[in-house]
């Protein structure tokens, strides 16, 4: 959790510097494609925003879990911004002037690391052994096994422990008891 704590805090820092400066000026950390007077300064901040909520339920490890896991879990999607940005997701993604730079520079390389984010920590989880991990038929056959495994040696421990018990009676009982 300390790699989400350190994107709360760069994204607060970000959001913070961006509300500091002023209009007039040129802002630093903004790309150039965003402006203030658009949308595209709140789809860039929605964008950040779910980035960061995003990573945090990847470093969670919530879709171990489940056995389908929605795409949209894992990466943003159009809607996801377009719905936190207040607009329609066809004029923010298709039809404004900065629709492409917004999707192919911005939105696209966030979608990747996110995946790859994903896959890395899905390729962990794959890796790991256990129950969880193998199928129902599979668990149940290896019991089986085990089980029949058991029964074997409970009766080869019994069959070496009454020839024991046989070759050290005494003679004389022996003999009584009729044993050859």
């Amino acid at each position: 959790m300390n790699n989400t704590d350190d994107l709360l805090n760069s994204l607060d820092n970000l959001m913070g510097e961006i509300e500091s400066s002023n209009s007039s000026e040129k802002d630093v950390n903004l790309p150039g494609w965003v402006s203030k007077k658009d949308a595209s300064y709140g789809a860039y901040l929605a964008i950040l925003e779910l980035e960061v909520e995003k990573k945090a339920y990847i470093n969670s490890g919530e879709f171990r879990t489940l056995k389908y896991v929605k795409k949209s879990n894992y990466s943003i999607t159009n809607a996801e911004v377009a719905i936190r940005v207040g607009k329609s997701s066809k004029t923010l993604f298709n039809t404004s002037s900065y629709s492409t730079t917004l999707v192919c520079e911005h939105l696209n390389p966030i979608n990747e690391v996110l995946i790859s984010l994903y896959e890395n920590k899905n390729e962990k989880i794959k890796k790991r052994s256990g129950l969880r991990n193998k199928k129902k038929s599979i668990v149940v056959s290896e019991l089986q096994d085990a089980r029949n495994q058991i029964g074997e040696l409970e009766l080869k421990l019994a069959r070496r422990a009454y020839e024991h018990c046989i070759d050290n009676i005494p003679l004389d009982i022996r003999s009584r008891l009729r044993i050859d």
